[in-house]
């Protein structure tokens, strides 16, 4: 039975790169961010650009935004626009914002949405905090607009951006960091991702970004300053010797996932960034670590295994979106599709990669071992009954990370066990090699 299902799901691998029938795209965000510390808060300009992949027009436009923002007004095309604000039925820290244009929006028509809000966080949590030690905006927060989040079937919408972070008037060496290509000062540094990809901030003290080239991918690696690993009686503490290993694991992967997937995206950057309070966050183009990470000596497995993931996502999503499918009914001129959740592929993916980078680098036991942990997260959610339910995708936080951590990557082993491991490579690569 397993052998006549796991053939379908290869199918479903391959088609599901699609974007599929979400009414409104964003091709582009523009975001400009002034950080007050002293104020707990962030004041954010929000620019997208977006496409009407309907075929009506749009008199309203449905976006997903954080509770703890405060909106002050909004434009659709330069005109003002009527904004009103609700809950958001699938979670409860976010709000669905509606913003009605003057004009509607044609079928197959773009159009330029400008919010203005500010975010007040006056409590810290692993994925938003703003304080004079540091700032994290991270995307689970949803502190940028946008038509679907990672909490829906059809997943968080990636796109291009820029950024822009001003540090207001923190002084010193305070700045921001995102993914994408850097450029500006301490005082004002604006990011351009070429990637698919969502804005991630972290702002803080740090020293100059550790550069070199890997592979065709600029990699930069940020870390605060006077980090250093604690010393051993074998040999003292050497920050600059554990950045070094840490930029040649990342050149081992990415060279890797260049044989695996082909060449990455002309232009990729990807940019490890040294975090006080939050660790293991990915997204295409970036990882942030824990700062305890550089205090130790060498790399651990599961700091490994973080960063495969994180730079499997340049090619994952990154280079071609990967959308879901929302369930649609039969009509005269249209089947019935079923509903496909993003998850599946596009956090399921790099976790499977990863697991094949170590058994690359470290054999066929370590690679089981790493498929056994997953096998074991898993266990419990599968016991409860809700798997059918995650199967799609879930706004439960913790069941959603269990799913990634577990289903997703074993669902693809023996996927490659039933077709072969080189056909669903073949297939994962014809469709995020291109240009």
């Amino acid at each position: 039975m397993l052998k006549r299902i796991l053939p379908a799901l290869f199918l479903l691998l391959v088609v599901n790169f699609a974007v599929a029938a979400q009414e409104v795209e964003v091709d582009r965000y523009n975001i400009n961010v002034r950080i007050d510390t002293a104020a707990s808060a962030v004041d954010v300009r929000a620019s997208l650009s977006i496409s009407n992949l309907g075929q009506s027009s749009k008199s309203k436009l449905y976006f997903i935004l954080t509770k703890m923002a405060k909106i002050t007004g909004a434009t659709v095309n330069g005109a003002n626009a009527t904004v009103a604000t609700g809950d958001y039925r699938r979670v409860t820290t976010l709000s669905q914002v509606v913003v009605t244009p003057s004009t509607e929006i044609e079928a197959g028509g773009k159009a330029t949405v400008e919010v203005n809000y500010r975010i007040e966080a006056a409590e810290s949590t692993g994925l938003i905090h703003i304080y004079s030690g540091e700032v994290l905006l991270a995307p689970g927060t949803v502190w940028v607009p946008m038509p679907t989040t990672m909490f829906t079937q059809y997943g968080a919408t990636t796109a291009p951006f820029t950024l822009t972070v001003s540090a207001g008037a923190s002084g010193g060496n305070f700045r921001g960091f995102s993914s994408g290509a850097a450029k500006g000062d301490a005082q004002s540094s604006t990011f351009e991702q070429s990637l698919n990809s969502l804005p991630l901030v972290v702002a803080g003290s740090f020293d100059q970004p550790v550069s070199s080239d890997r592979g065709g991918i600029k990699v930069d690696i940020v870390a605060q300053p006077g980090i250093v690993p604690a010393p051993t009686d074998a040999k003292p503490a050497d920050a600059k010797a554990f950045i070094a290993r840490l930029g040649d694991e990342t050149g081992k992967v990415i060279d890797f996932m260049t044989r695996t997937l082909g060449a990455p995206p002309a232009g990729a950057t990807f940019r490890i960034i040294s975090s006080v309070r939050a660790g293991n966050l990915a997204e295409p183009g970036v990882l942030v670590l824990n700062e305890q990470v550089f205090r130790r000596d060498n790399l651990s497995a599961g700091v490994v295994e973080a960063l495969a993931d994180a730079v499997a996502r340049i090619w994952i999503d990154g280079r071609v979106r990967i959308r879901g499918q929302e369930p649609r009914s039969a009509q005269e001129s249209r089947a019935a599709v079923k509903a496909r959740g993003a998850a599946f592929l596009s956090d399921s993916l790099p976790r499977y990669l990863a697991a094949l980078y170590f058994e690359e680098r470290f054999g066929k036991d370590a690679a089981r071992d790493l498929f056994n942990s997953m096998r074991w997260s898993y266990t419990p959610v599968a016991q409860s009954g809700r798997d059918a339910e995650l199967g799609v995708q879930t706004p439960l936080l913790s069941n959603y990370s269990t799913a990634v951590f577990g289903k997703g990557p074993l669902v693809l082993r023996m996927l490659s066990e039933a077709v072969g491991r080189d056909k669903l490579i073949a297939a994962i690569k014809s469709v995020c090699s291109g240009p």
